[in-house]
This record gives structure tokens, C-alpha cells and sequence, in this order.
């Protein structure tokens, strides 16, 4: 069979294969640049990507294999206690003593002296306690 290599508009094409004849169309190879580079640093990412999992697997076993003891643990001690219980009958004694001799103090009567300086700003504040009668 013979080769066409001029261009063919797609109106006599359809016609041709109207015909009965068979088209063949050859393309060139596409070639991307640095695809090679590309596809090797995705092969490294998945071998990267696989260890770390497997690191992760391993220390998840790990922190379960620990929550089951611990789980083991609790469940072997609960209902167990090992101190006595805390008798707190001084304490709440001592707090109803100071409870009793605690009187409310009545509030502070203060006498103010406010200085000023020539401008009318406030210099000095001075508060002098006095006695409550």
C-alpha cells in the first residue's frame, strides 16, 4: 500500500472510507522532557511513602499493645483501695472555728486630699483612714 503524506481535508476522507478504503494514520511519538526524571521520583515518593507507613504500623501496634496492658491494669485494680479512707472531721472543725470568730469588718471611711497643679491637673492624691463611729 502506498503512503500519503500530504494533508487531507476530513470531507474526503469520510468519502474515501465511504468508498470501502481503510485509513491508517501514523502519529510521531510524543516525548515529554524530564518525563523519565518524573516517573523516578514517583517511584521513590511511594518507596518513601510505604517505609513511613510501615514506621506508623509499628508504633501503632506499639501504643496498642500498651493500651491493652494498661487496660488489664485498671481493670485488675478497680475496687481495690489501697489507702484508708481520709477522715476530714478536723479540718471541717477548724474551718467552723474560723467560720464562728470571723466577723464582717465594716467598711473603711476614707478622707481624700487632692492636690492639683496651676493648670488644674491632678498631682498628688492623698487618702487618710478615718475612724469608724
Amino acid at each position: 500500500m502506498g503512503e500519503l503524506s500530504e494533508e487531507m481535508k476530513l470531507s474526503d476522507l469520510l468519502e474515501l472510507v465511504k468508498g470501502g478504503a481503510s485509513i491508517k494514520i501514523d502519529r510521531p511519538a510524543t516525548s515529554i522532557a524530564q518525563f523519565d526524571e518524573l516517573v523516578e521520583g514517583f517511584k521513590q515518593l511511594i518507596k518513601d511513602s510505604t517505609n513511613r507507613t510501615a514506621a506508623e504500623l509499628a508504633r501503632s501496634q506499639s501504643q496498642l499493645e500498651v493500651l491493652a496492658t494498661l487496660q488489664t491494669l485498671i481493670k485488675t485494680n478497680a475496687g481495690v483501695n489501697r489507702s484508708p479512707p481520709l477522715d476530714l472531721a478536723p479540718l471541717a472543725e477548724v474551718l467552723a472555728s474560723i467560720d464562728k470568730n470571723s466577723k464582717p469588718q465594716p467598711r473603711s471611711v476614707y478622707e481624700f486630699d487632692i492636690q492639683r497643679t496651676d493648670r488644674g491637673f491632678i498631682d498628688k492624691i492623698i487618702a487618710i483612714p478615718k475612724p469608724v463611729t
